[in-house]
């Protein structure tokens, strides 16, 4: 497998997209309350996750990078992740249940470049 590389993103939105799975939901998400829940089909998710990749790049971000994703487990938790993997970006979620103020004090103590989006 050396040299070998493949886009998660892609093999799991655009193909569907393109062999007309587009209409099927490719996530179900579902809050606390049970009726507090999304859904998003492929064709949607595909739209929002390059929408996305597209305010990273517009930060900067771009492959090879390594993102930190800060947010709690809502809908747009997979989005971010996706759009790390479309433009090549390493990626680690952080889930907000960490106070910020540690977050914010390991970033600094390690010298990493905090970009607010």
């Amino acid at each position: 497998m050396e040299g070998a590389s493949t886009n998660i993103s892609f093999n799991l939105l655009d193909k569907n997209v393109k062999s007309g799975n587009g209409d099927k939901i490719a996530f179900y998400w579902e809050g606390n309350d049970p009726d507090d829940y999304s859904r998003l089909t492929y064709r949607k998710l595909l739209e929002e996750v390059c929408r996305f990749a597209n305010v990273l790049k517009s930060k900067g971000v771009t492959k090879g990078d390594r993102v930190a994703i800060y947010m709690p487990m809502i809908l747009e938790l997979p989005i971010a992740m996706l759009a790390c993997t479309r433009i090549g970006a390493i990626h680690s979620v952080v889930l907000r249940t960490i106070p910020a103020i540690i977050f914010f004090t390991f970033a600094f103590n390690f010298k990493i470049e905090v970009k607010e989006i």
